[in-house]
């Protein structure tokens, strides 16, 4: 069966400490690919600046010479229909893919707290498994120590750790600079660079402090 690891982010912008983290996690033998899906609405979060097209071109610009990763338009899709969550993502995914595949979820340590209160958490772990990458240090003992005092009832066979360098990259940061008329070149994939400085998705930015 394939072994197809779920990305998802609002990558907002796609950085290269998405790239990274993509890049990780199909090099970390735990999975065959990595699908990077896009988030439509996110249910958590304030809006994106950017799209959901923008977001999902940023991230097909970031990853077209990268084998073993691909984008989905999975969430994309249904962004004007209201907010979309990681279960409804695997069901798509199931859809997609059929019944040759196993799925993983990658997420962050720092996201094992919260876990426990994603909605329909208990379908979650029927449909997939968890890859777990560091956030501000952390290793497998970690990641263990944190679903025994988050998650004590769930199978923690569930979860495996993916280690990789410190990402210092966010999307926040990103945006920082192009809301202070920065270049954003040394923070993003050069396609994805061309495309913010060429189509100039985040000049709301500029507005607002202007």
């Amino acid at each position: 069966m394939r072994r197809i690891a779920l990305y998802g982010g609002t990558f907002d912008p796609f950085h290269l400490g998405h790239l990274a983290v993509a890049r990780a996690v199909r090099d970390s033998g735990c999975v065959d690919e990595v699908r990077i899906v896009p988030v439509g609405t996110p249910p958590h979060r304030q809006s994106t600046i950017a799209s959901a097209d923008e977001r999902w071109c940023m991230a097909v610009l970031a990853t077209l010479d990268e084998p073993g990763l691909k984008v989905e338009r999975w969430e994309t899709e249904l962004a004007r229909q209201g907010p979309t969550y990681a279960v409804d993502t695997l069901f798509s995914a199931r859809e997609a893919l059929g019944g040759g595949a196993t799925l993983s979820w990658v997420i962050g340590m720092d996201a094992l707290a919260t876990l426990g209160s994603w909605h329909r958490i208990d379908d979650i772990l029927q449909l997939a498994n968890f890859l777990v990458l560091p956030r501000h240090g952390g290793d497998e003992s970690t990641m263990r120590q944190l679903l025994h005092s988050t998650m004590p009832t769930h199978p923690v066979e569930r979860f495996s750790f993916v280690p990789m360098p410190p990402v210092e990259i966010s999307s926040s940061a990103v945006r920082r600079v192009l809301e202070q008329g920065g270049d954003p070149r040394p923070m993003l994939p050069p396609m994805v660079a061309t495309f913010l400085l060429r189509y100039d998705p985040y000049r709301a930015l500029r507005t607002l402090v202007s």
